[in-house]
């Protein structure tokens, strides 16, 4: 008996005590807060890797998604036809003149188009351009002889435009490389039609005409046989249609940048056309002749674009 009270009175409050001490040991809370545990440590390594990949796939901008679907875009910059001919006053003969290009004029396109993706897209466009000051056919050796008196009785009934535009209508194949961040450079393939008014040479037969005068697109027109015709154009072979046709194509070379703002991509573009017909004729290049004369007006445009996407 006295061995039990002793065991009570020496041993019972040693383990009292102990087990106080542990209990007490963990109340400091913000030494606590201080060792990281194994979940808090794995979720803040995920979200850190996360937020990486996010940020170096999207161009650095957190949440943001490059713009792909349907769109619309505008273009409206300079317009230059690549040789031409003028007059020369000092030798006193009309579009005989080469010139390199033609004086600058405004360049208006509205395109519609779909991105398959961040790559690849098509792109309908119906443009303008405006040609100043270099006629489509030169009057000389090289290309065409002047207009006769036989034939017109005034050289101003014959006379090619100096001044004219080019409507095109084309569907293009566009590749868009992202190289720096929202960055994009993009060349376009395109190919379709052109009207080109006024009617680029009057003495031959156009596009119109061809179904009224039992002849083929380009050949001389008959109503110019006879004087009686000239000065009457809705007695000309056709009718009085002040226009022609023509194959446009080109290669358009680019800059996008994809803007914060949403379905925003603003670029600049440097386009370079054709259009063929058989009516023109340019036998000189960059003051050069040309060995034989193209049926082709080479044109440049350049000009800023503003896309949105649908």
């Amino acid at each position: 008996m006295f061995r039990s009270i002793l065991v009570a009175l020496f041993i019972v409050p040693g383990l009292i005590f102990a087990q106080d001490e542990t209990i007490a040991a963990p109340a400091d809370d913000a030494a606590l807060a201080e060792v990281p545990t194994e979940v808090d440590t794995l979720s803040e390594a995920t979200t850190t890797i996360d937020y990486l990949e996010e940020t170096s796939s999207l161009g650095g901008a957190t949440g943001f998604v490059f713009p792909i679907g349907f769109y619309i875009s505008g273009d409206f910059g300079a317009f230059w036809r690549l040789g031409g001919y003028g007059d020369n006053g000092a030798l006193g003969c009309i579009r005989c003149k080469p010139v390199s290009f033609s004086s600058t004029q405004p360049w208006i396109g509205f395109n519609i188009g779909y991105d398959l993706n961040s790559t690849w897209g098509f792109e309908l466009s119906l443009s303008n351009g405006f040609v100043g000051d270099a006629a489509p056919v030169g009057y000389d050796a090289a290309v065409q002889k002047e207009p006769s008196t036989d034939i017109c009785r005034d050289a101003q009934d014959c006379l090619v435009p100096e001044h004219y535009s080019m409507t095109m209508l084309t569907l293009g194949v566009a590749g868009t490389w992202y190289f720096l961040d929202r960055l994009a450079f993009r060349a376009e393939l395109s190919a379709g039609g052109a009207y080109m008014t006024p009617d680029p040479n009057p003495t031959r037969l156009n596009a119109f005409e061809t179904s009224g005068c039992g002849g083929s697109w380009g050949d001389p027109d008959p109503s110019y046989a006879s004087l009686e015709n000239i000065d009457s154009p809705a007695d000309r072979c056709g009718g009085s249609t002040n226009g022609d046709l023509g194959i446009a194509f080109g290669l358009g070379l680019g800059l996008r940048y994809a803007t914060l703002a949403t379905n925003l991509v603003v670029g600049l573009d440097v386009n370079l056309l054709g259009v063929y017909n058989p009516n023109v004729q340019t036998g000189h290049l960059f003051g050069s002749k040309l060995g034989s004369p193209l049926p082709i007006v080479p044109g440049i445009a350049l000009s800023p674009v503003i896309k949105y996407v649908i």
